[in-house]
C-alpha cells in the first residue's frame, strides 16, 4: 500500500495527489489522512491528464477510523472519459461522516492512464477544549524574574488538536499583570517583588480551530527570603576619644533572636573594643553597644555571616553585612618612632637628622632625643617639628650609630632605626712653603708637614699638580713638562681620629733653558749641496723651538742652512769634496748643543737615463731591454719590475707571468762623480696567446659514458683557462666541454673501445693544441649489489653472509675491520673480538658489466660470557689456599676482566685478575675444593672443573718469647691431614702462675690444636741457645684422661722433652687426652709449655732433663705415678 498524508483543510482544490497506473497493474490503495480532527466527506473529484481518447475509470472508496484503519462499506464509483473531470457525490452515505481519512483504489481499463484525485468540500467538525490543568501553583520570593510557576495542559475531545494559552480578563483575573505565559508555561514576572500571599489569574486555551476554554487559577507566593540588614549607623556623633558608643542596626523585616554574638568588629590601626550589649532581642531596629574602646584607627560594627537571627516566617540566616558606618578612634598615646636620617660627624660630636613620626599619638611632640651607641651619650632638640640633635662629648676616632625617640605629654616613642655610622674626628692643617722659581729640566723635591690639635702630628702629606701641562709630581719629586706657571697641591686625608686637612696650594714659575741636541739623521748629496735629516731634541728646554730655529753646519767649510724642521739643505758645497754635518736647535733661552756628526757625503754632478718603451709584447716570448746613462758607457743601467704579477726581469731579460700591463723601471746608482739618476719607468702591453696542451690523465669507463681526467697545461697563454674540451675517438659523440678535470663524456656505445684527447681554451678566447690520447676504455652496463645488513651477531658464531648483483655476477666480500672480524670472499664470517664489524661487498664486473659500487654494512658483534678456565692445582696454607688455573681459550669476544674462585663447601668466593688466586678466610682443618669462572664485560662464564681437595692448616707459629731477643718458631708435626693449630697458639707471658720456687723467665708457648688424633710432636726452635740446667714444664693434667674425665691442671715437669745439641731446639710429644692435654674433646689438644730455670722448690731435687739418663728416669717415674693414680681411681 502506498501512503501519503494529505491536507484536508476544505475547499475546492484543497489538496490532490497524482497516481500513475499502467496496463495490467494490480490495483493499489491510496490513503488520504486528515491532519486535524475529523471531517465529513461530501464528494471527491477525479480526472485524467492522459491524452487517450476513450478511458473508463472505476474507483473504490472507503472511510478510515481514528487509527487510520478501514471502516464501513466500500463504495464503487464510475469514471469519466478523456480529459474531463467528474465529481462524485457521497453525501448521502453516512459511512463518510466523522471520519479521519479515506482510501481510494484506482481500477483502470486496458490503457495507460494518469489520474488526479481531489477531495472537495469536506465538512470539518471541531469540539472546543473542555479543561485546563496547571502542573504547579506556588512560587517562592527567592525565585526571581520570569520564574516558571507551572506548565499548562488542555483536555480536548478532538484528538491531535494543538492549543495556545493566554491571560484574559474575566472572573479571577485580579493579578494577571504580575504573571505572563510563554508557550505552555505560566511565569511570574518577578517573584522577588511579590508579597507573600494568594494571587489569582484567568487563563484561556484555544485550539487550532479557534475553539477555547477559560479557567481561573490561584497562585501562592511563598515568603522564602531570609531577613537582611538594611543599615548599621552610629548613634549620634560620638567623640573619637569616647570609650563607649552605640550602633543602630536596622533590618528589612522584624526579626528575632538578636544577641551580641551575632555581631563582630572590623578594626584598623590599633583600635580595639568589645561588643557589650544589645538593646532588644527582636524588632526591626536595635542598638548595639561597643565599650572598652582603646587605641587609634577605625571601628565598624558588622553582622556576622552565621547567626541564629530569623524572621516571622522562620527564614533564618541573614547575610553578613559589612557596609556600616565606621567610627574613628583616636586615643592619645606616645608618638610613633621617628624615621632616622643622617648622622654627620664633627670634632668630638655628631649632628643627627631625622623625620618626624607619622603619628604624634594625638598629643604634640615636645622634644626629640638622639642617643649614641656605644656609650649612650645623647643630645636633644625641641619639637614638635623635626630638628637636628647634636650629641657632644664623643671620642674622636670611635665609630657611632644613633637612634632617635620622640616625646609628648603621654610618653616617649620607641627608638628609630639605627643611623649610618659616623666617626668624630679632629682637625689638622698643612705647612707647605712655596718652593720659588725653578728651572726646566731640574727635579726638585718638595716637603710639607701636617699638624693636628688632637696630637696626631706627622701624618704623611700627599702632593698633586693642578697644572699637569707644565709640571707633574710623584711623591715629592717634581718633573717639568714645559716652562710656565706650576701649581702644586698638598693634601692630608686624615685617619680614624683626624679629618682631612684643607688643601694648601703653591704656585711658582718654571723658567725655560736652552734645548737639547737634535738627533742626527741622514745626509744626502746633491749637485754642490747636501740635504740633512734629523729628529727634534727630546728636551725643548721648556720653550718651543723658534721658527727657523734649526741650523745645519757643514764640516769642512762651515757652510750652514736653517729651517723650522727636518730636512734642511746646505748649498754652496764643492762637488767631489767629502762633508759631514751637525744640527743645533734654538729656543727663547738660546742655542743648544750640536748633534752628533752625520754620515759623510760627497756632492756630485747629475746624470739622466735614456730608456725607450719596448712596445707591445706577446706572452711566452723573452725579449731583452736596453738603456743608457748620460754619465757615459761605464755607468750601467739596471732594471726592475713594478708588476711582478705580469712580468719579471733578470738583468736585461724579460719573463712574462701573465697577459696584462707590464711596468719596467730603469735606475743608475751613480758614484763620487755622478749622483744617482732619476728613475725612468715604461709600461707596455703583454698580449695573451693560445694555451698549451693539457696533460692527459686516466679515462674511466661507465655505462655509455666515460670520465676523463687531465692536468691543466703549464702555459695558459697569459690568460686564465676558462674551459676544456674532450674529444672521443671514434667520434660518435660530439666533443664535451667542462671547467675542470675530470670531464664526463656521455652517449658512448657500450662494448666499443674509445680513446680521448683534451684541449684548453683561455679567456681571450684562444684554444691550444690537443693532449696525447688517453688510455683505451670500453663502456659497459652498470650493476647494483643488494647486500642486507646482517644485524647484530654474537661472538663465537660463524654466520655466512650473502649478497647478489642485478647483473647475475657473484659479489665477493672483504672486511674493513679485521681486528674485529674477518670474512672469506664467499661470505664466511669469523669474529676476532667484540666490537663494530664492517663488511664490504664488491663485484669486479666483466666484459659486459662495469665494477659495481661497493656496498658496506656495519653491524655490532656482541660479546658473550667467556668459556670455563682449565683448573690447575690448589695448595693450602694457614686459613687460605692458592688456586692455579689456565685462562679459557674462549674470551667471549671481550677481554677477561677477572676471575671468581668459589670454595666448596660454603660457597664463599675470592677474585683475582690472573692465576693464581689466593683464597683467604678459610677454616683451618676443613677440606675444600675450588672452581674458577672467568668474567668479562658481559658477565661471568661457566665454572671450571673442581680442583684437588686441600685442607688449610696452621702448623707453624712464630713469635718472640718474653725475656728473649729474637723470634722463636714452633712447628706441629706427626699429625693427620686435618690437624691444625688454633690461631690463638703462640708465645706469651704465663697464663698461670709458676710453681713456688720455679722461675719461668721466657713465659710460655701455648698451643691448641684440632683434628689431631693420637699423638702430636711439637718442635720449638729458639733464637739463642738455652742455658745449662734449663727445665721443661707443662701446664695441664699430669696424668692421662680416664673415661673422658681430665684431671685438674697443674704445672709439672715434662720429662719426655729433648734438647738439640746446639741447645736451640726443644722437641716434645703430646697424646690426645694424655698427660698435659687439658681438653677432654677427642681430637683437640690444649698444651701450655714453659722453660724453667733455677732449683725446684719445696725440697724437691731438680732432674737435669737435658741429660739422657735423667730423661729416661723421669719418664719411668711419671709412668709409675700415672699407673698408681689410675689404679686408685679404679678402686674408688
Amino acid at each position: 500500500m502506498r501512503e501519503l498524508i494529505a491536507g484536508m483543510a476544505g475547499g475546492a482544490g484543497a489538496s490532490y495527489v497524482r497516481v500513475n497506473t499502467t496496463t495490467g497493474f494490480t490495483p493499489q490503495w491510496l490513503e488520504l489522512r486528515a491532519n486535524q480532527g475529523v471531517f465529513d466527506l461530501t464528494s471527491i473529484k477525479v480526472g485524467s491528464a492522459d491524452n487517450a481518447t476513450a478511458l473508463t475509470y472505476d474507483f473504490t472508496l472507503q472511510a478510515l477510523d481514528s487509527t487510520f484503519n478501514p471502516t464501513g462499506a466500500a463504495v464503487n464509483l464510475s469514471g469519466v472519459s478523456k480529459l474531463t473531470y467528474g465529481n462524485f457525490s457521497v453525501v448521502s452515505n453516512t459511512d463518510f461522516d466523522g471520519i479521519y481519512g479515506v482510501r481510494i483504489s484506482v481500477n483502470t481499463g486496458t490503457q495507460i492512464a494518469v489520474d488526479d484525485i481531489e477531495i472537495i468540500n469536506p465538512r470539518i467538525s471541531n469540539n472546543a477544549p473542555i479543561d485546563i490543568s496547571l502542573s504547579n501553583n506556588f512560587v517562592g520570593q527567592s525565585d526571581g524574574v520570569n520564574t516558571i510557576v507551572g506548565n499548562l495542559n488542555s483536555t480536548d475531545p478532538d484528538v491531535g488538536n494543538t492549543h495556545t494559552y493566554s491571560l484574559v480578563a474575566g472572573a479571577g483575573d485580579t493579578n494577571n499583570a504580575s504573571f505572563n505565559i510563554i508557550g505552555a508555561s505560566l511565569r511570574a514576572n518577578n517573584a522577588s517583588i511579590l508579597a507573600a500571599g494568594i494571587y489569582s489569574v484567568r487563563i484561556r486555551t484555544t485550539d487550532n480551530s479557534g475553539a477555547f476554554y477559560e479557567e481561573a487559577f490561584t497562585i501562592t507566593v511563598i515568603d522564602d527570603l531570609p531577613p537582611a540588614v538594611a543599615s548599621i549607623t552610629l548613634s549620634g556623633s560620638p567623640d573619637s576619644a569616647a570609650t563607649s558608643i552605640d550602633f543602630v542596626v536596622t533590618f528589612d523585616a522584624s526579626v528575632n533572636n538578636i544577641s551580641t554574638d551575632d555581631f563582630g568588629l572590623y578594626l584598623t590601626g590599633t583600635a580595639a573594643g568589645t561588643i557589650s550589649a544589645v538593646s532588644a532581642s527582636s524588632g526591626t531596629s536595635v542598638n548595639v553597644t561597643v565599650s572598652g574602646i582603646t587605641g587609634n584607627g577605625t571601628l565598624r560594627l558588622d553582622l556576622n555571616s552565621s547567626t541564629n537571627i530569623s524572621d516571622g516566617a522562620g527564614n533564618a540566616g541573614p547575610a553578613a553585612y559589612t557596609s556600616g558606618t565606621a567610627h574613628t578612634v583616636a586615643m592619645p598615646t606616645a608618638p610613633s618612632a621617628p624615621t632616622i636620617g643622617t648622622a654627620t660627624a664633627g670634632d668630638g660630636q655628631v649632628s643627627v637628622t631625622f623625620t618626624a613620626p607619622g603619628s604624634n599619638g594625638g598629643s604634640a611632640i615636645s622634644a626629640y632625643t638622639a642617643t649614641a651607641n656605644p656609650g649612650g651619650a645623647f643630645g636633644s632638640c625641641a619639637g614638635p617639628a623635626a630638628c637636628t640633635a647634636t650629641v657632644t662629648g664623643l671620642t674622636n676616632g670611635t665609630s657611632y650609630t644613633f637612634t632617635v625617640t620622640a616625646s609628648n605629654a603621654v610618653g616617649t616613642s620607641g627608638a628609630s632605626g639605627a643611623s649610618n655610622a659616623a666617626t668624630p674626628k679632629g682637625a689638622q692643617s698643612i705647612n707647605f712653603v712655596n718652593p720659588g722659581s725653578q728651572n726646566f729640566g731640574t727635579t726638585p723635591t718638595l716637603t710639607a708637614h701636617a699638624t693636628s690639635a688632637t696630637g696626631t702630628n706627622g701624618l704623611p702629606v700627599v702632593f698633586s699638580s693642578s697644572t699637569t701641562g707644565v709640571c707633574t709630581i710623584t711623591g715629592g719629586v717634581l718633573a717639568f713638562v714645559t716652562a710656565g706657571s706650576c701649581t702644586i697641591n698638598a693634601d692630608q686625608a686624615g685617619n680614624s681620629a683626624t679629618n682631612p686637612a684643607p688643601t694648601v696650594s703653591q704656585t711658582f714659575t718654571v723658567s725655560p733653558v736652552v734645548p737639547g741636541a737634535p738627533t742626527i739623521g741622514t745626509a744626502t748629496a746633491g749637485d754642490t749641496q747636501a740635504t740633512v735629516t734629523f729628529t727634534a731634541p727630546t728636551s725643548t728646554g721648556g720653550a718651543p723651538i723658534l721658527a727657523s730655529g734649526y741650523t745645519v753646519t757643514s764640516n769642512p767649510l762651515g757652510a750652514t742652512g736653517t729651517g723650522s724642521g727636518s730636512p734642511i739643505t746646505v748649498t754652496g758645497l764643492s762637488n767631489g769634496t767629502s762633508y759631514t754635518f751637525t744640527v743645533t736647535a734654538t729656543n727663547s733661552a738660546g742655542a743648544g748643543a750640536a748633534s752628533a756628526a752625520s754620515n759623510s757625503v760627497i756632492p756630485a754632478a747629475p746624470q739622466t737615463i735614456t730608456f725607450a718603451n719596448p712596445g707591445t709584447q706577446n706572452f711566452g716570448t723573452s725579449p731583452t731591454l736596453a738603456a743608457s746613462s748620460s754619465a757615459g758607457a761605464g755607468y750601467v743601467v739596471t732594471f726592475t719590475s713594478s708588476t711582478t704579477g705580469v712580468c719579471t726581469v733578470s738583468g736585461i731579460a724579460l719573463t712574462f707571468v701573465a697577459a696584462g700591463n707590464c711596468t719596467i723601471n730603469a735606475d743608475q746608482a751613480g758614484d763620487t762623480s755622478f749622483l744617482p739618476a732619476p728613475q725612468v719607468s715604461h709600461t707596455f702591453t703583454v698580449n695573451p696567446v693560445a694555451p698549451g696542451a693539457p696533460t692527459i690523465g686516466t679515462a674511466i669507463a661507465g655505462d655509455t659514458q666515460a670520465s676523463i681526467a687531465f692536468v691543466a697545461p703549464s702555459n695558459n697563454g697569459g690568460s686564465a683557462i676558462t674551459s676544456y674540451t674532450v674529444t672521443a675517438n671514434p667520434a660518435d659523440v660530439a666533443p664535451v666541454q667542462g671547467a675542470s678535470s675530470p670531464i664526463v663524456v656521455t652517449g658512448l656505445t657500450n662494448g666499443v673501445a674509445y680513446t680521448f684527447t683534451v684541449t684548453a681554451t683561455n679567456a681571450v678566447p684562444l684554444t691550444g693544441g690537443a693532449s696525447a690520447a688517453s688510455n683505451s676504455i670500453t663502456p659497459a652496463a652498470t650493476q647494483t649489489i643488494t647486500f642486507a645488513n646482517p644485524s647484530a651477531q654474537n661472538f663465537g658464531t660463524t654466520p655466512t653472509l650473502t649478497a647478489t648483483s642485478d647483473s647475475g655476477l657473484t659479489p665477493t666480500f672483504t672486511s674493513s675491520t679485521t681486528s674485529v672480524c674477518t670474512i672469506t670472499s664467499g661470505g664466511l664470517l669469523s669474529f676476532v673480538t667484540a666490537g663494530s664489524c664492517t663488511i664490504n661487498a664488491d663485484q669486479a664486473g666483466n666484459g659486459s658489466y662495469l665494477p659495481a659500487t661497493q656496498v658496506t654494512r656495519t653491524f655490532t658483534v656482541n660479546a658473550v660470557a667467556p668459556g670455563a678456565p682449565t683448573i690447575g692445582t690448589a695448595s693450602a696454607a694457614n686459613a687460605q689456599a692458592t688456586v692455579a688455573f689456565t685462562p679459557p681459550a674462549f674470551t667471549g669476544g671481550s677481554a677477561i676482566t677477572g676471575y671468581t674462585v668459589t670454595a666448596s663447601p660454603g660457597g664463599a668466593t675470592a677474585t683475582g685478575t690472573a692465576s693464581p688466586v689466593t683464597f683467604t678466610g678459610l677454616t683451618n682443618g676443613t677440606t675444600y675444593t675450588f672452581t674458577v669462572r672467568a668474567n668479562n664485560a658481559v658477565g661471568m662464564g661457566a665454572p671450571s672443573a673442581a680442583s684437588n681437595a686441600v685442607t688449610p692448616r696452621l702448623l707453624t707459629v712464630t713469635g718472640t718469647p718474653p725475656g728473649m731477643a729474637g723470634a722463636a718458631t714452633a712447628n706441629l708435626s706427626g699429625v693427620g691431614p686435618a690437624c691444625t693449630l688454633a690461631a690463638t697458639s703462640g708465645f706469651s707471658g704465663l697464663s698461670n702462675p709458676a710453681p713456688a720456687g720455679v722461675t719461668m723467665p721466657y713465659g710460655e708457648y701455648a698451643f691448641q690444636s684440632t683434628g689431631c688424633t693420637g699423638s702430636v710432636t711439637m718442635t720449638i726452635t729458639y733464637s739463642q741457645p738455652l742455658p745449662a740446667g734449663i727445665q721443661f714444664w707443662k701446664y695441664g693434667p699430669a696424668t692421662p684422661a680416664v673415661g673422658g674425665v681430665v684431671a685438674a691442671s697443674t704445672w709439672f715437669q715434662l720429662g719426655s722433652a729433648t734438647l738439640s745439641a746446639d741447645r736451640l731446639t726443644v722437641t716434645y710429644t703430646i697424646t690426645d687426652n694424655g698427660a698435659g692435654d687439658s681438653d677432654a674433646t677427642p681430637g683437640r689438644i690444649s698444651d701450655p709449655f714453659a722453660l724453667a730455670a733455677g732449683p725446684v722448690g719445696g725440697g724437691a731435687v731438680a732432674i737435669p732433663v737435658d741429660a739422657p739418663w735423667a730423661l729416661g728416669l723421669l719418664s719411668a717415674m711419671l709412668g709409675f705415678l700415672g699407673w698408681r693414680r689410675q689404679r686408685g681411681l679404679m678402686k674408688g
